[in-house]
């Protein structure tokens, strides 16, 4: 089964478990987490805001989660955080190039 490394999962604040909505996301949910994150991480924290409810729509886990990635990347171990977000964007990007057979 696919899931985020478990650097992520530490850094994100959770453990891993079989049963985590995150393990079982989708391609589709990675992208829009993916597109999501790089959009807001720029964002003020009201800008953020609006984009969160622009997106209000978002499935609970993937929202949860954007808001993790979001506190792990502002929180005192932010590079690290940023880090281990990168080497999972990179690595989402790999899986999803060879699933579509996109060259972008």
């Amino acid at each position: 089964m696919d899931r985020t490394p478990s650097h992520v999962d530490k850094r994100l604040g959770r453990t891993a478990s079989a049963s985590d909505p995150v393990a079982s996301f989708d391609p589709a949910a990675w992208k829009r987490l993916c597109r999501l994150f790089e959009s807001a991480v720029g964002l003020s924290p009201r800008e953020r805001e609006g984009l969160l409810w622009d997106h209000r729509m978002l499935e609970p886990s993937v929202r949860r989660t954007l808001l993790r990635m979001l506190a792990a990347h502002d929180g005192p171990n932010a590079m690290d955080a940023l880090d281990a977000v990168s080497q999972e964007l990179a690595a989402l990007r790999e899986k999803l190039r060879g699933q579509t057979g996109s060259d972008r």
